[in-house]
């Protein structure tokens, strides 16, 4: 059975799931549009993109060691998918929106992504190591979450 949390989100009362949805209700933290300020090389970046395969771009040592500063994961997850697709000028756009929204919109890689955001933000980190065993579980959102609210998937 679910428990109604003080924002209207629901949580589980047995303890072994944390839902999470969007950056301004009850654990929204965890929530990809949280703002999370972080960084990440452009080497890691271009080997997101390219899939995890090494390939010599020709750049120097210094140019790969660059860092790219996101505002959220959403915007990280956004900009490799539109690098996936060789669409640079989309890539462009989604650095320049402060929305994340917006950057999903002109966008539609997890593990790095998490490890930048929760590892570089102290605070984040520690609501996500505080969450323990639990399953987390993007509510509502069909593509990338169960598509169910957490108070309706409690109940099924």
């Amino acid at each position: 059975m679910a428990a109604k949390g003080k924002t209207g989100t629901a949580t589980s009362t047995n303890g072994n799931i944390l839902f999470f949805y969007m950056p301004d209700v009850e654990d929204g933290e965890i929530c990809q549009w949280y703002p999370s300020p972080f960084s990440v090389t452009k080497a890691t970046v271009d080997s997101l993109i390219s899939n995890g395969t090494t390939q010599d771009s020709g750049k120097s040592d210094a140019a790969s060691s660059e860092a790219i500063q996101f505002i959220c994961a959403e915007q990280f997850k956004m900009y490799c998918k539109a690098g996936r697709s060789h669409d640079a000028e989309t890539q462009r756009k989604i650095m320049v929106m402060s929305d994340p929204k917006t950057q999903k919109r002109l966008g539609k890689t997890i593990t790095a992504r998490n490890m930048a955001k929760f590892g570089q933000n102290p605070k984040l980190k520690r609501k996500l190591l505080a969450s323990g065993d639990k399953m987390l579980v993007e509510a509502k959102d069909r593509a990338w979450g169960i598509g169910y609210t957490a108070g309706h998937a409690m109940q099924i």
